[in-house]
């Protein structure tokens, strides 16, 4: 007979994946927002695209925070 930890520890690993992922990628964001800092405003868009890859959150981010300067 299975416990309720049984149903709930899957649950519980799967936050702590999630917060590590989003801290993950936050930290990302956080370096490439720096590198994006030392490229002129003319080129940040491009800089951006070419350090995030084809990760569209993660560039959505930094371009985000990048607003705001």
């Amino acid at each position: 007979m299975e416990s309720v930890a049984d149903f709930i520890q899957p649950m519980a690993d799967q936050e702590s994946t999630e917060r590590t992922m989003k801290k993950d990628l936050w930290q990302r964001a956080e370096e490439i927002f720096h590198a994006a800092l030392e490229q002129t405003p003319q080129t940040r868009r491009k800089f951006l695209k070419e350090a995030c890859g084809g990760d569209i959150d993660l560039r959505r981010r930094t371009a985000y925070v990048l607003g705001f300067i």
